[in-house]
């Protein structure tokens, strides 16, 4: 399915995961369904949706997929939690994750012929198509639509420092540009 026909066809499903998450029905920190995981803490309300259907989520050679999904989720749910917290007093950050595409590929094979190996390299960026709403404390949407978060350039970002101890780095660089660029001077425009 082509990624702007998902990214129409979820627009109904952010309306209907979010109204469950703000009354309540997600109350745990992390709740998990079938194809979906969420994640809620006082400044965001996150869904991975359908994560069965991510272009590359792929664990590679080192972890279960479960494992590998788990810690993706959270690592990266994390890194926005930390970005959202940023948001003002009673603001509510809420996004539905649509796809993602971590940086890099474990299809490649190397020059020594293995496969499963995450490499890294041009033409691998990592991308994060999303949904969102900003609430205010009135719980009235002030800023909301959809993204394709994206870095055609990742290997000579911040990401690349940050690599050797975060193998998440590329991908996690790509939300915080979007915070910081984007989301964050949107909200202090209102």
């Amino acid at each position: 399915m082509k990624l702007s026909t998902r990214i129409q066809s979820v627009c109904g499903a952010l309306a209907i995961v979010m109204t469950t998450l703000v009354s309540g029905a997600a109350s745990a920190d992390e709740q998990s369904m079938e194809n979906s995981v969420s994640h809620t803490t006082d400044k965001m309300q996150l869904q991975w949706h359908e994560w069965d259907n991510y272009r590359d989520i792929n664990e590679g050679r080192h972890e279960t997929a479960t494992k590998f999904r788990t810690r993706v989720f959270a690592e990266l749910g994390e890194t926005i939690a930390t970005n959202a917290d940023k948001l003002p007093d009673g603001w509510i950050l809420q996004m539905l994750v649509i796809d993602v595409d971590l940086a890099g590929d474990t299809s490649a094979q190397t020059a020594a012929g293995m496969r499963g190996l995450r490499v890294f390299k041009h033409g691998f960026n990592p991308a994060m198509s999303i949904k969102y709403a900003v609430l205010d404390e009135q719980q009235n949407v002030v800023i909301e639509g959809a993204e394709v978060l994206s870095n055609r350039n990742y290997m000579n970002g911040k990401g690349s420092f940050a690599f050797n101890r975060d193998k998440l780095a590329y991908d996690k660089e790509i939300i915080d540009s979007w915070f910081a660029d984007e989301l964050l001077p949107a909200v202090d425009a209102h």
